[in-house]
């Protein structure tokens, strides 16, 4: 046994019956059944005498046996290598803010490696094999990579990053000169050009003096007096660092007559249909008085006063125009964007107080109790069409529409696609002459499961030429993101075959992916394959289907029990799950955090061993994220997704926060 040298060749094609045909061969090890054809490889993974038996039966219904014996060495116990990475230095700038984390070069002597964990201390960072971290403040920062073989070994491995650079810079823009008109009367201010290199700016704070100018990134600001006028900004950043920067304005021709109102429209609004809201308006005339509102959708006169009620009776979006008016005669207006949404019987809804900088609730949902468990499902039915398979594609085309009612139980929106294999049309795995192909996909991903049906009736039997396959090659390809997966839904590939593996892992001149590379693809997509073996067990099946966490149903030689082993594959879908809640569209940074209502669980962590019919429940934290500063009432829509797996959506849930100003007393 080597790295290039895993398995032997059994071949009983010698074997003869001088009165009938043999009709049937069957391979044993000790008890261990190994398969049902003529010829095969069988991998062996202990050094060791190992006894092979051949049993072959002829068409008179006579039965012989013959053995070999398998003499192994060379094999050597399992090293399992974490490697994160050499010690890395992260001088962060805009254009540098994280760090690059690597574990490719962890190994495993005699297996594979299928789990990549990181993390910083007791923060989870993610289970790639390779991603960017952004780190925040300055000092060293130990990473933690933890890797699992498909042996169930683990081992760790740490890096260091030393972080320096991270700042909070105010920019409140170059110093201006005003020189004040009847058409220019303010001077902007805008601070957008602040950064901070380990935080998100939350806060914005104009001054002029001790005036408290307002709380926005940039606005206009009207200066009545002539000369020097100096004006603050401090800024604040999710991290609770402070920092100022100051402009100076200077002012010259105030005398020149009456400075224009400012029209504000407050802000703008999403509300429940046929529900009746205040809209206030703010007129401001620094040398005068507004003699005038009129509040207009489209040409239509809504108000001439301040304030006023709206109903909104429809999800379409309503544009809202203030125009007030000064003694003067000038005039100024701004606009409101009103909003309708229908409200789901499933809404929750959070109040802050203005005591208050968060509060916590528990959300609970309770998981479908039919296979319906999953809003969307989408399915491979990955085929092999080499010669061996002939009979098995005849129970596919008899049995198609059976086939495609077992696929359609998975879920409440399913798509399937068809895809076939017979090895690369290349001596001695394939045959260019038979049309032999690695992979194809012979339907994409679709609703219309005729197309599907059509497909499979159009399926041809090819060669192969050697046993082994293309099976990882075809996994492989269909894993990519051009075979159409969906966002949020549950991906399986149900693979059938009758045959081993070609892996290049183990066969350097082989064409095709190795079992690494294919299990990466398969596991970053979070798919799973279901193994459908004909004929007996299949050692790379039964592999490939434990390193994606899918499952492996055996079938007689011509596939007969397909439907029930789909419908069985289907109903285990939504047994045992690992369930997350997630934010979407959440752009305020309300979410805190979310915690599993389960004693000593972490924020962040998943609920485990879920299935169809349990109730899940989280704490969830709702803060006033990056409105800390508002001076009136706010309401944000937002939704909390119920995720399995980390890919499939189970459901929605609608959420409204109404956050109360803050008490400053």
């Amino acid at each position: 046994i080597t790295p290039s040298n895993r398995a032997v060749f059994l071949d009983g094609r010698a074997s003869s019956s001088s009165d009938g045909t043999i009709v049937k061969y069957e391979w044993y090890e000790g008890d261990k059944f190994i398969g049902s054809s003529p010829y095969r490889w069988y991998v062996i993974r202990k050094n060791g005498t190992h006894t092979i038996t051949l049993k072959v039966t002829d068409s008179l219904g006579n039965e012989a046996n013959d053995t070999m014996v398998v003499t192994a060495t060379g094999a050597k116990g399992s090293t399992l290598i974490a490697n994160a990475g050499p010690d890395k230095t992260l001088n962060i700038t805009p254009s540098n803010r994280a760090v690059f984390l690597d574990g490719r070069a962890s190994s495993s002597s005699d297996g594979t490696i299928v789990k990549y964990e990181w993390y910083e201390g007791d923060k989870f960072i993610g289970s790639s094999p390779y991603r960017w971290y952004a780190i925040r403040k300055n000092g060293t920062h130990t990473i933690t990579l933890k890797v699992t073989d498909s042996l169930g070994n683990e081992a760790n491995d740490t890096m260091v990053v030393t972080v320096t650079g991270a700042t909070l810079i105010a920019n409140a823009g170059p110093d201006k000169t005003l020189n004040i008109t009847p058409s220019n009367r303010a001077v902007f201010l805008d601070g957008r050009a602040s950064s901070s290199s380990d935080g998100t700016i939350v806060k914005y704070e104009w001054y002029e003096g001790d005036k408290f100018i307002g709380s926005s990134p940039y606005r206009w600001y009207a200066i009545r007096k002539n000369g020097t006028h100096t004006i603050t900004l401090k800024v604040t950043d999710s991290l609770g660092n402070e920092a100022n920067d100051t402009m100076v304005v200077t002012v010259t021709g105030a005398e020149d007559g009456n400075i224009p109102p400012i029209a504000n429209a407050g802000e703008d609004k999403v509300t429940e249909i046929n529900t009746t809201i205040t809209i206030q308006g703010i007129g401001t005339d620094f040398d005068g008085t507004i003699i005038k509102y009129e509040w207009k959708e489209g040409s239509k006169v809504l108000a001439t006063t301040p304030t006023f009620t709206y109903t909104v009776v429809d999800t379409l979006e309503h544009n809202l125009t203030l125009t007030v008016t000064d003694d003067d005669g000038l005039v100024d207006s701004d606009e409101v964007t009103i909003r309708g949404i229908k409200e789901s019987p499933d809404l929750i809804s959070a109040v802050i107080s203005p005591d208050e900088d968060n509060i916590t609730k528990t959300i609970c949902a309770t998981i479908p109790e039919s296979t319906h468990v999953f809003k969307k499902v989408d399915i491979m039915f990955l085929v092999d069409v080499s010669g061996s398979y002939k009979d098995d594609l005849s129970t596919f085309r008899a049995k198609a529409n059976e086939i495609i009612n077992a696929f359609e139980e998975a879920g409440q929106d399913v798509q399937i696609s068809l895809a076939s294999f017979s090895d690369f049309p290349i001596s001695p795995y394939g045959s260019a002459s038979y049309g032999d192909y690695a992979f194809r996909l012979d339907q994409p991903l679709t609703s219309d499961f005729s197309l599907v049906t059509t497909a499979i009736n159009n399926l041809t039997i090819l060669s192969g030429n050697d046993y082994p396959e293309s099976q990882l090659e075809a996994l492989f390809q269909g894993g990519k993101a051009s075979t159409g997966w969906r966002d949020g839904a549950l991906p399986i590939i149900f693979l059938a075959t009758d045959a081993d593996f070609h892996n290049s892992d183990n066969e350097p001149d082989y064409p095709g992916h190795g079992l690494k590379e294919t299990v990466n693809k398969l596991v970053s997509k979070g798919i799973k394959v279901f193994g459908l073996q004909a004929g007996g067990d299949i050692d790379d099946v039964i592999e490939i289907a434990d390193l994606t966490d899918g499952d492996v149903f055996s079938l007689s030689s011509n596939s007969a029990e397909i439907v029930s082993a789909i419908e069985s594959a289907i109903a285990g879908t939504s047994t045992d799950m690992i369930v997350t809640l997630e934010p979407i569209g959440d752009d305020g940074n309300i979410i805190k955090s979310i915690t599993p209502n389960i004693e000593g669980a972490k924020a962040g962590d998943p609920i485990e061993h879920v299935n169809a019919g349990d109730e899940v429940c989280f704490n969830v934290v709702f803060s006033r994220g990056i409105y800390a500063s508002d001076t009136k009432v706010r309401t944000v829509h937002f939704q909390l997704r119920i995720v399995a797996e980390g890919v499939a959506t189970i459901k929605n849930i609608p959420i409204k926060v109404k956050l109360s100003p803050k008490n400053t007393i």
